[in-house]
């Protein structure tokens, strides 16, 4: 079974049909706060709502339990790669862990502009993508990982290229 919980499934399909959370409720004839409930997994429906649910959404039981080929991330993450960011970046070190993941996917947003205690990804001069947290000083700017066991680094403008600033990040389930 999926690590994604079947709420945050239920929303994405119930989304995807363009229902709002009333109107699927008034199809399958429950509140609108029993829709609320399982998308925020605080209840799990019964059998019978579950299964008119699934046909007023076009869908099998199945398709909430089981994450099939990661379908719902990949159309999550196109749907976000349309309107929101301008790269994606999969993360191979963990020299930002616990934020940034070691095989995540960041999106990043094209902004050359530095801000403080922002995530950044920076292009050094040997066309290394790194990502960290720019923080000012009243002297010079630093590169800090998350992780302390990675290096802080100077940023000077003449060795590093600011690319944009990390987003968000979309994560891959094991599938079982």
């Amino acid at each position: 079974m999926s690590n994604i919980k079947i709420g945050e499934k239920l929303r994405f399909f119930r989304e995807k049909c363009g229902y709002s959370m009333q109107e699927l409720a008034d199809e399958v004839l429950i509140s609108k706060m029993s829709i609320y409930y399982y998308e925020k997994n605080m209840k799990i429906p019964g059998a019978d709502i579950l299964f008119r649910i699934c046909q007023k959404l076009n869908i099998t039981p199945n398709d909430l339990f089981y994450n099939k080929e990661n379908i719902i991330l990949e159309e999550q993450l196109k749907e976000y790669n349309e309107k929101i960011f301008s790269l994606k970046i999969q993360i191979t070190d963990d020299s930002n862990y616990p934020i940034l993941k070691k095989d995540e996917i960041a999106l990043i947003k094209k902004d050359e502009k530095i801000t403080n205690k922002v995530l950044f990804l920076i292009e050094d001069s040997n066309k290394n993508l790194i990502i960290r947290y720019m923080i000012k000083t009243e002297n010079t700017i630093q590169l800090i990982p998350q992780n302390l066991n990675y290096s802080i680094i100077e940023y000077d403008e003449k060795n590093h290229k600011i690319i944009g600033k990390v987003i968000g990040k979309i994560t891959y389930f094991d599938q079982k």
